[in-house]
């Protein structure tokens, strides 16, 4: 009887769910995160919306979001943009993208500044870059982090340095 009980408990929640997202338009992110929400307006750059049994209007902006999904069936891609990777720990510090362009960036948020340093310098100039990027991707994955926007970059005989800021 009790192994019933969570039977039917478990079948309601799942139709809930899908409910939900049946009468929803849904926004899935560049993170893979999908949002059940009411498309407000949409215009080139941004995308109004509330969320369900809300009236609070919310504005996101479209380089965050990779598709969105109307109730109707019609699919929006919006982020023309380089696909973020999901970043689960420091393990993946190699789906980390180090990009020179803000626009790459545009309505993701900030979480952090990392840097990367080698001493590596003279005829090993390009090992010296390699670690300090491999430095810096680490300290954004530790972050979760999928993107990092250089900020200042310099490498000479003594070794190289990078500066940026993590975005999720």
């Amino acid at each position: 009887m009790k192994n019933m009980k969570t039977t039917i408990l478990a079948t309601i929640f799942i139709f809930s769910i899908i409910d939900i997202f049946a009468q929803n338009d849904t926004i899935v992110k560049r993170n893979g995160d999908k949002i059940a929400v009411t498309i407000k307006t949409s215009d080139p750059n941004s995308v109004s919306f509330v969320y369900p049994n809300e009236d609070v209007v919310n504005t996101e902006n479209k380089n965050s979001i990779d598709i969105i999904i109307y109730k109707s069936g019609r699919v929006e891609k919006c982020s023309q943009k380089i696909k973020l990777e999901i970043i689960n720990d420091e393990d993946d510090w190699e789906k980390v993208i180090i990009t020179n362009s803000e626009s790459d960036i545009a309505g993701l948020t900030k979480i952090s500044e990392v840097s990367g340093n080698s001493s590596w310098g003279g005829a090993a100039k390009s090992l010296s870059d390699k670690n300090a990027r491999k430095d810096m991707k680490r300290q954004a994955a530790k972050l979760k982090c999928p993107i990092i926007l250089m900020t200042t970059y310099s490498s000479d005989y003594w070794g190289t340095k990078i500066n940026g800021v993590a975005y999720k």
